[in-house]
């Protein structure tokens, strides 16, 4: 992994490199740039000699470099430097699809050889309805993004995408077990936190990009109250889950998923029509 890295950052070095030949207008940028990353490169290359706690620490630092250099530059020498706010969001829109259709894939190939009852199939069938949910929420945030705001350095946008990426990740890994172990009794707390765990970092980084692309609207007494709903939701969820069926907690995770995306796109019709 420290090998393939590096490999990526030398790579963008170069294109950076060729850049600040041929592109004049750019190059005071585009030396911050290669300073910055160069500095992030020789540390993560130093890495490669070091082992255990003190490669992640390097790590760490290497990768603190490569996202303070956008921050810098953006502060500093902003005069068209500021991220494209129809590209970026289209950019990761369509990533935050590749990852979804991957989760599922994966569920399905997971459960490709499993004994299927009439149980087991509506909870995959809400697991879907589930997944769609997700998606539909997204993309309600990406068209608050999506040229209609300015981004920046772009890094709260970029980085807002970790939590909300590894929730999907985690939702998908959750119904799969869900799906396994329906018809078997209760669901095991370590399925419901892995579910509703991933639910939640989901629903925290649609709440980021939400405050990120639209901060007045996320700044209101409706907005705060909604938030403040969906969390109580989850921990609800949480406590008189456990226990449960799968097909009670599916449908628990399908009803909030539901309201939330409901409520989130009427605010949203709201504030575009100025009622």
């Amino acid at each position: 992994f420290g090998v393939a890295y590096l490999g990526s950052r030398i790579a963008l070095l170069l294109l950076l490199g060729r850049a600040f030949c041929h592109v004049v207008e750019a190059r005071a940028v585009i030396k911050v740039y290669l300073i910055g990353f160069g500095i992030g490169a020789l540390i993560w290359a130093a890495s490669l000699f070091t082992h255990g706690t003190q490669m992640y620490w390097l790590w760490a630092i290497a990768l603190g470099f490569d996202m303070l250099v956008p921050w810098y530059i953006w502060k500093t020498q902003s005069k068209g430097t500021a991220i494209n706010a129809e590209h970026i969001p289209e950019r990761f829109g369509l990533f935050t699809i590749i990852v979804l259709g991957e989760n599922m894939f994966a569920v399905v190939n997971g459960l490709q050889k499993h004994v299927w009852t009439s149980e087991n199939i509506i909870v995959a069938a809400l697991s879907f309805i589930l997944a769609v949910t997700i998606w539909w929420t997204y993309f309600q945030h990406i068209d608050r993004a999506a040229g209609e705001v300015k981004l920046g350095s772009g890094q709260p946008y970029i980085y807002s995408h970790y939590p909300l990426l590894l929730g999907i990740v985690a939702v998908g890994i959750g119904t799969m077990r869900l799906i396994a172990g329906s018809g078997t009794g209760s669901v095991a707390d370590a399925t419901l936190a892995i579910l509703l765990g991933g639910y939640a970092f989901w629903w925290l980084g649609g709440v980021l990009l939400h405050f990120i692309t639209c901060p007045q609207e996320a700044s209101t007494v409706s907005a705060l109250l909604r938030n403040v709903v969906i969390a109580v939701l989850i921990v609800l969820i949480w406590f008189y889950g456990r226990g449960q069926s799968a097909l009670v907690i599916i449908a628990a995770m399908c009803g909030l998923a539901l309201l939330y995306a409901l409520w989130d796109g009427a605010a949203r019709s709201q504030s575009k029509t100025g009622l």
